[in-house]
């Protein structure tokens, strides 16, 4: 895989304060090309989605990679969310091989909103059959929908008495974290809960560093530029560690030492347990 980072005043200043981050950098591309760089055969359905999920979480790191590089901090901030969503997904799908089925036929509800929200907006029936392919017709996304809404029944919260979202699994992404495995619970909060705000219509989006002078807000933008781009290494090593698990590829070593490069250069620490016990 080729990729460059560029050039700008910001990639200029953030390769002079990280000197190791290229090395650590490429650890991880050259783990990545040995997971994802090969001809796999599947033994299931789960091992084919999570080979293909693994892949996204992987294009998603690059592309928060690039953008933390450059100072963009916000962008990075929506991007880690979307990885994070994914990576905490392939693990749960990985130590619960039996759902992904669920995963797959709920692609048919999601097309359904897709095009429910098209014609919520105003947009035709006949408009939307004539930008969309043939197997994307109203008609067409509708039928697929109907074959599986019986297997993703909407239920009522005991609590508040609110209808939860539907989504392919009953767990929200937190539980589904807590049991995809402890370390995704230690990113939660920076990978999914604080991006959430700034991905959607939210206040936090709207009122953003108001009121704070040009220095603070620099200094903002490039801790959390920068903070992303550590927690976003940390989340892709955990992707490759499991498809090293899933597929067996002898990984182990190449593995230990860039978990040691990205722990070090942005946490500080040695292994990402240490990191663990601080959420503990």
């Amino acid at each position: 895989m080729d990729f460059e980072f560029g050039q700008s005043d910001k990639a200029e200043a953030f390769f002079n304060e990280h000197p190791n981050f290229s090395g650590q950098f490429e650890k991880l591309m050259s783990i990545a090309n040995r997971c994802f760089g090969r001809l796999c055969q599947y033994n299931n359905r789960a091992e084919e989605m999570m080979f293909g999920l693994g892949q996204t979480c992987c294009r998603d790191y690059l592309e928060i990679a690039f953008m933390g590089v450059h100072g963009f901090n916000i962008a990075t901030t929506k991007l880690l969310r979307g990885l994070y969503e994914r990576a905490v997904t392939h693990a749960y799908i990985i130590k619960n091989p039996e759902k992904v089925m669920k995963f797959i036929s709920f692609g048919a509800v999601q097309d359904y909103r897709v095009m429910k929200g098209v014609l919520e907006a105003g947009v035709s029936e006949e408009a939307f059959d004539r930008y969309m392919p043939p197997e994307k017709s109203v008609a067409k996304i509708t039928e697929r929908r109907n074959e599986v809404k019986d297997e993703f029944k909407v239920e009522e919260c005991e609590v508040c008495g609110m209808e939860a979202p539907m989504s392919w699994d009953k767990l929200s992404i937190g539980a589904m974290a807590k049991k995809a495995g402890p370390l995704y619970k230690a990113f939660y909060l920076g990978g999914y809960a604080i991006p959430n705000l700034h991905v959607h219509a939210t206040l936090v989006s709207a009122v953003y560093l108001e009121g704070a002078d040009e220095k603070t807000a620099t200094a903002v933008r490039k801790y959390e530029a920068y903070s992303n781009m550590g927690q976003a290494s940390a989340i892709v090593l955990f992707v490759l560690q499991e498809q090293n698990e899933l597929f067996k590829l002898g990984l182990e070593r190449e593995l230990e030492a860039a978990e040691k490069a990205i722990a070090e250069e942005w946490f500080k620490i040695k292994t990402f347990k240490d990191h663990l016990a601080r959420w503990e």
